[in-house]
């Protein structure tokens, strides 16, 4: 009967034999995290308050128009998870006329709660916008891979002619890096034919698996049986157990 003696670290290396088959990732592969240009109507991402979808061409957001003060407060949940750099981009067109205190304020939020304004355009000095116009912001870093983070338009006005317009409202981002990792450390020895081996995997990765496969690969020289054969998912930063019998060994030490 064939005799080995291994260290422990020969001992690990001998658990090489086992293939870990990834069936699925989650991976993020674009930059724009979504574009709502409202065609199909508000997506249901959004709260809109008394912003009113207007479906003339093109297709847009209106505030809500009063003889007294109206706020319209728009909300859009936009979670930025995976990706990192964000920026927001929309085209907007406003009336003009605004008194102070009135107009367009465009907030971001990074606890799904407390909103901070990243761009006020209210006051008499706003001019009338004869047409739509692209305006770009960008959040602090707080909005990276960030479930929570969510974007909020507000319009204030006080007159039937005075109105905030928004359309094409995109939120872009750079995908972070994903890394796939897993990792294979073995129980000590020494071991014998029909006795088990714990074989301990760890995802020490950032995205997370779906089902893993063990097998024997190459030659099969050690006859293992494994249980479970195969695990349903593996998140990052988790590890799993898994029994290896192997059959075809006499001693290993």
């Amino acid at each position: 009967e064939l005799q080995h003696k291994m260290n422990i670290s020969k001992l690990i290396s001998l658990f090489a034999f086992v293939a870990l088959a990834v069936l699925s990732l989650g991976m993020a592969s674009a930059s724009q995290i979504f574009l709502d240009d409202f065609t199909a109507g508000v997506p249901p991402q959004w709260t809109p308050g008394t912003w009113t979808l207007v479906t003339t061409s093109p297709i847009y957001l209106e505030s809500g128009a009063s003889t007294s003060t109206v706020n319209s407060i728009g909300t859009r949940t936009a979670s930025t998870l995976n990706f990192n750099t964000i920026v927001l981009t929309f085209d907007r067109q406003l009336s003009g006329g605004f008194e102070p205190g009135e107009g367009l304020t465009v907030s971001v939020s990074y606890d799904g709660t407390t909103f901070f304004a990243l761009s006020t355009l209210t006051g008499s000095l706003i001019p009338a916008d004869t047409s739509f116009t692209s305006q770009t912001i960008t959040p602090n870093v707080s909005a990276n891979d960030n479930s929570n983070f969510k974007v909020r338009f507000e319009c204030s006005t006080d007159a039937l002619a005075e109105f905030c317009r928004i359309d094409n409202v995109k939120l872009e981002g750079t995908p972070v890096p994903i890394i796939s990792n897993l990792t294979i450390s073995a129980s000590a020895g020494p071991f014998r034919t029909n006795q088990n081996a714990t074989l301990t995997i760890s995802n020490t990765g950032n995205t997370n698996f779906g089902q893993v496969t063990m097998s024997e690969t190459g030659t099969t020289l050690f006859g293992v049986t494994f249980n479970p054969l195969q695990l349903s998912s593996l998140n990052a930063n988790a590890s799993a157990t898994v029994t290896a019998i192997l059959n075809s060994l006499t001693t290993l030490k």
